[in-house]
């Protein structure tokens, strides 16, 4: 036997443009059997059928997470998109023409660099930042998954980041072999 039940006395939002409002809709399992008017399903409906007063609020279809972090995503729309870098030399190209249209000293932020589809497959590093950033002014370069970032010298400086720093709760300061950061 499927597990059966009304919610009533509601706003519906039905996503249906001929019929956009109901007021009940009877659920089976995980499912959304019917949808009407208060009358009409209370009515239809077995008097065993449990029955839940919504109390006239709003119900919603279910949303999905896109999962696309969308406070980052509409900050990045004015940083350096370095999603279509193939190479870890094109996501410097891309770098150093942004570089040179910012105030200096500024910022230069961006986002979308994944080096798993690269030839060479190798972590970008402050070194490589570096070389078309300048010495003074800071980046910092968001991985795809926005789960890692690469830092210029300027921004560890910033940060204060130095071979002693311990890492942050929950993360890791990328070193080289010989313990100083390496930007990531």
């Amino acid at each position: 036997m499927t597990s059966q039940y009304i919610l009533h006395n509601a706003k519906i939002f039905t996503v249906d443009q001929a019929n956009p409002w109901a007021e009940a809709l009877i659920i089976e399992g995980n499912r959304i059997k019917a949808v009407g008017s208060n009358d009409e399903l209370l009515a239809a409906a077995d008097p065993e059928t449990p029955r839940i007063d919504i109390g006239g609020r709003l119900v919603l279809p279910g949303l999905c997470d896109a999962h696309i972090h969308l406070y980052y995503w509409a900050l990045a729309r004015k940083q350096v998109s370095l999603a279509t870098c193939d190479s870890l030399n094109s996501m410097l190209e891309i770098i150093y023409q942004w570089a040179g249209k910012i105030p200096p000293g500024a910022w230069l932020s961006g986002w979308g660099w994944n080096e798993g589809t690269w030839p060479e497959q190798s972590m970008p590093t402050r070194e490589d930042l570096d070389q078309v950033t300048g010495p003074h002014r800071p980046a910092i370069f968001w991985r795809s998954d926005m789960h890692a970032a690469v830092v210029n010298s300027a921004a560890l400086r910033t940060a204060d980041i130095q071979e002693s720093s311990p890492d942050p709760a929950g993360g890791l300061i990328g070193r080289d072999p010989d313990g100083i950061p390496n930007g990531l």
